[in-house]
């Protein structure tokens, strides 16, 4: 369904620069001419959820985890935006964006009990720590098209696809039982971190037989608000394939940028 309005949303930015250019050709502004190129900067907050299938999705709701499946992220990412029509607005725009990610399940469990001998209240505490950190490299390739709404306002639809390089994928385990109060000397911590691009790794974590996969190509569909050379967007996009068999990125993007 996502893939199918990926789709719509292209023919319809095709569609929507082939019009404005037979009406500007037309007209008495067939003479007017955009910017052959423009620059921007952007600060992005991503909500990325990684969705679960099969085996994964059964073993996660099982032990009630499902907070490691939704992450904070942040980027900075460069973009440049071509003209590829003198007298339409039409752009091609790509370049490059760095984003850190990271999730964190903890869960805590307590007893209680009484012991005669100390004649004090006592107090088993175990907890898990389970974070996930995640840092990536990306390139995107859209088409967009500015509709300007007076001087110093327009809105920039696009839709596009995006190359996402995986630098690190890394998952921290961390387990303590801590008494109190701690007559026993029974507090112990231990703490674990996995590369899941290591096959051994993911083995012993998860007991699944492949690693992650170092790249992803993806879609996204969005919408620019450039304000004088300010611009505020919010986009939407989603890996195509897997970056391990029932492991999928579903991206949202709330950005604030600079065009210069």
């Amino acid at each position: 369904m996502r893939k199918n309005l990926f789709l719509s949303l292209l023919i319809m930015l095709c569609s929507l620069g082939a019009s404005a250019q037979f009406v500007n050709g037309s007209s008495a502004k067939s003479n007017q001419s955009f910017g052959e190129q423009e620059f921007s900067l952007r600060l992005s907050y991503n909500p990325i959820t990684l969705a679960v299938d099969g085996d994964w999705e059964d073993a996660i709701d099982e032990l009630k985890m499902d907070d490691i499946l939704n992450f904070n992220g942040f980027s900075f990412d460069f973009r440049a935006a071509f003209n590829i029509v003198n007298t339409v607005p039409l752009y091609v725009e790509t370049g490059a964006g760095l984003t850190y990610a990271f999730s964190r399940y903890y869960d805590e469990a307590k007893e209680s009990y009484y012991d005669p001998y100390y004649d004090v209240d006592m107090d088993m505490i175990a907890s898990m720590d389970f974070k996930t950190k995640f840092m990536s490299l990306s390139i995107p390739l859209n088409l967009a098209y500015r509709l300007s709404v007076g001087d110093n306002f327009a809105i920039k639809p696009y839709a596009g696809l995006k190359g996402r390089f995986n630098l690190s994928l890394v998952e921290t385990l961390k387990e303590e039982i801590e008494v109190r109060p701690d007559y026993y000397d029974l507090s112990d911590s231990e703490e674990d971190s996995y590369d899941m691009f290591d096959k051994d790794d993911m083995e012993e974590l998860w007991g699944a037989r492949e690693k992650a996969k170092r790249f992803q190509l993806g879609w996204q569909i969005g919408l620019d608000m450039e304000i004088n050379n300010f611009i505020v967007g919010v986009a939407y996009g989603a890996d195509m394939g897997e970056i391990i068999d029932d492991w999928q990125f579903r991206t949202t993007t709330l950005s604030l940028g600079i065009k210069f």
